[in-house]
């Protein structure tokens, strides 16, 4: 099993965006959150990557988000921390069999991810 505490506010994935041109591109912040994730999480993998069938943990804890929209949904949560994993703990988040996803509140922001070989 591997579990690992990063301390981040969790931010829901955005919405591609279009360029005038054509391509596809997600803002710059939402980057810069997904490289503070896999660089906390190369810290203990040291580039050995899964490449069995996993189980994905992730609790979220954020403190006292205004309303439900502040915090975002679950699925747009577990998004961005799938994607910034790729390449960081597993191959390709289809690897991902099983996923358990909470959010919660509490004095201090951070993302607790726990992964296991099913």
């Amino acid at each position: 099993m591997f579990s690992v505490v990063i301390y981040i506010t969790p931010k829901p994935a955005p919405r591609i965006r279009l360029s005038r041109k054509g391509g596809k591109y997600y803002e710059s912040w939402y980057n810069d959150y997904k490289n503070q994730i896999a660089a906390e999480v190369d810290k203990y993998v040291l580039g050995n990557l899964f490449t069995q069938n996993l189980k994905l943990n992730l609790h979220f804890y954020k403190n006292r988000p205004a309303t439900a929209h502040d915090y975002g949904d679950v699925d747009n949560l577990a998004k961005g921390i799938m994607d910034a994993l790729i390449g960081h703990l597993y191959k390709d988040d289809s690897q991902v069999k099983e996923l358990y996803v909470d959010k919660n509140t509490d004095d201090v922001d951070r993302v607790v991810i726990e992964c296991t070989i099913i």
